[in-house]
């Protein structure tokens, strides 16, 4: 008995940010014991065919550079399509864990048992390190959204905002494969994190914007949403110290960046040229072949877009795969996943009507006066509503395409502002009672 009272008095004299870590380890270990129910993805397969690269960086690391020479070479091309961060996180990963990489891409041509035959569907085992490798950030992102909360409206909305991230039906789909869209995740908070901690030292901002640029292309409108705070915190301060900051961040940006795209060692200009050719080729012939096979998939039109991104942050169904490809293959796996409520919290008509109320209330209610600092409240508030509109606007600009994982970034922006509505609901209704 003494002993529960000893450690019950412990427990409440744990500090608040103690308890958000322990709260977002015990969610995060739900997340992780599920990582086997989540469908599997042909993309996971593509990335742990690349995660390869780990391994020939220790062989032969001049070959991982761009050359004409090898303009057939599959591995050539994903290099210049895609972003590197997860295929280096999945190959250290498979290091660890002693698990091969995969020696053949998923073909889209070829059925399902072609593939399998073929050698390019993941055993059980190396696709459950391959998704570990990136679900490991997960506890971090959760902590960081808590963080950004706090910043923004205080504690309480910091809880919120865990909670939600934790419970997102597309954060617990798109992030727990091996796929971009974990380290997305956790790159897009974490710049939303450093924009409101480091003004003074604003150049520390280039780490989370190159690992954002590193986990997605998309994630390059984080560069420019932190260039503009550096510049509108310099006005603050001295011209010099602003020309320093943005120096130091482009020089770190490009370090990081360099340093992750060994594409880019031997002729970059050349390299770089071919990766903006390859990027918009693939777009072209994406919007082709869906704009014939999916309509529904293509938005034309800006308002068509942005409606689509508030269909795919709140409303429609998820996304198990983008086509109808291998659906015989992938609806058992669906239909179990489903089966399982906690993994669809709000994911229909009133459940996204919910959120998108507390959305919009957020956006009202988080600017009224309140906290101790009310100044700096409303400057990260304008730091979350700048990023919301480049975010939200890169989206809608740069993708035709309906796909619901491309919202990934703009989720834990939304909660954000839902959280921001809960709290001012609360607050609203608490005064309301004192009277």
């Amino acid at each position: 008995m003494l002993a529960m009272r000893f450690v019950a008095t412990k427990l409440k004299a744990l500090p608040t940010d103690w308890w958000a870590i322990l709260l977002a380890v015990i969610l995060a270990g739900l997340y992780w014991s599920d990582l086997q129910t989540v469908p599997f993805h042909p993309d996971e397969s593509t990335q742990i065919f690349m995660s390869g690269d780990v391994d020939l960086f220790f062989h032969d690391p001049s070959g991982l550079a761009w050359s004409p020479a090898k303009s057939g070479d599959p591995r050539q091309l994903y290099r210049l399509l895609d972003a590197p961060l997860t295929r280096w996180m999945i190959g250290i990963g498979r290091e660890f864990t002693g698990q091969p990489a995969l020696l053949v891409d998923w073909n889209w041509s070829q059925s399902w048992a072609e593939n399998a035959s073929a050698g390019a569907l993941p055993g059980s085992g190396l696709l459950q390190a391959s998704r570990l490798s990136v679900a490991w950030l997960f506890p971090f992102s959760l902590f960081l959204v808590y963080m950004v909360g706090i910043k923004i409206s205080g504690v309480r909305t910091g809880f919120i905002a865990l909670i939600l991230l934790a419970t997102n039906a597309l954060v617990l789909l798109h992030t727990r494969r091996a796929m971009a869209e974990s380290g997305l995740l956790f790159a897009t908070v974490l710049a939303l994190y450093s924009m409101m901690n480091f003004q003074k030292k604003a150049w520390l901002n280039a780490i989370p914007a190159a690992l954002a640029f590193a986990a997605k292309q998309t994630g390059a409108i984080l560069v420019i949403a932190s260039l503009i705070v550096i510049f509108y915190e310099g006005l603050k301060y001295r011209k010099s110290d602003t020309f320093k900051n943005i120096a130091l961040f482009a020089v770190i940006f490009l370090v990081i960046t360099i340093l992750l795209n060994p594409f880019l060692w031997s002729d970059p200009f050349r390299a770089i040229q071919a990766g903006l050719n390859a990027r918009q080729d693939l777009l072209q012939r994406q919007v082709a072949e869906f704009g014939e096979a999916i309509p529904g998939q293509v938005f034309q039109s800006i308002p068509e877009r942005s409606l689509g991104l508030v269909a795919n942050l709140f409303f429609t169904p998820l996304q198990f795969a983008e086509t109808g490809n291998y659906l015989a293959q992938t609806q058992p796996a669906q239909e179990i996943y489903l089966s399982n409520p906690l993994q669809t919290i709000l994911r229909s008509l009133p459940g996204g009507a919910i959120s998108l109320f507390l959305a919009l209330a957020g956006l009202v209610l988080a600017f009224r006066p309140a906290g101790n600092d009310p100044a700096n409240i409303r400057k990260n508030l304008s730091i979350l509503l700048l990023n919301s509109i480049l975010v939200a606007g890169t989206i809608i600009l740069a993708f035709p395409l309906s796909f619901q994982r491309y919202a990934i970034p703009m989720v834990p922006i939304a909660i954000l502002w839902i959280a921001c509505g809960i709290d001012g609901v609360i607050r609203l209704i608490s005064m309301r009672t004192r009277k």
